[in-house]
């Protein structure tokens, strides 16, 4: 009896480890932005485990300026395992592995094992389109207008 104990408490250990890498992958979910002294990112986490990663420098001039890249992302407890490969210049695949500060439903603070501060990203919020109260009558711009 007492090893069937022991089995019911693995298996709920196992179910609230696994739960807690689940609730991390849907909290990053979503758009993110984050900015230092040296870079502008955004990063967009899609529930399918792609990403699409942008990255502007602040201090460099150069054509284009935004690097674009995309990939694919896993958690691993507080760490973002992250493969990806830009698509402004032909560059071989990136590892990356991002260690997760902090997380909430709007701030997310990253950091890679090499850095010594995070960088603190926010969620960027999709705008909602407003519908006029006619939609089928288009606005009226100019009316003394002869045409």
């Amino acid at each position: 009896m007492l090893t069937l104990g022991r089995i019911v408490a693995a298996s709920l250990c196992v179910i609230v480890l696994a739960s807690c890498d689940r609730s991390i992958d849907a909290k990053l979910v979503g758009n993110w932005r984050g900015e230092d002294e040296n870079t502008v990112e955004e990063i967009a986490f899609h529930p399918d485990h792609t990403l699409v990663w942008w990255s502007c420098s602040k201090k460099e001039l150069s054509t284009p300026n935004t690097i674009v890249s995309s990939g694919e992302w896993h958690t691993n407890r507080k760490q973002i395992d992250v493969a990806t490969k830009q698509l402004t210049w032909p560059t071989p695949l990136e590892h990356r592995l991002l260690q997760i500060d902090k997380i909430s439903n709007d701030a997310l603070s990253l950091k890679t094992p090499s850095s010594a501060s995070a960088v603190k990203f926010t969620r960027l919020e999709t705008p909602a389109c407003a519908a006029t109260a006619d939609s089928a009558t288009p606005p009226q711009i100019e009316s003394d207008i002869l045409g």
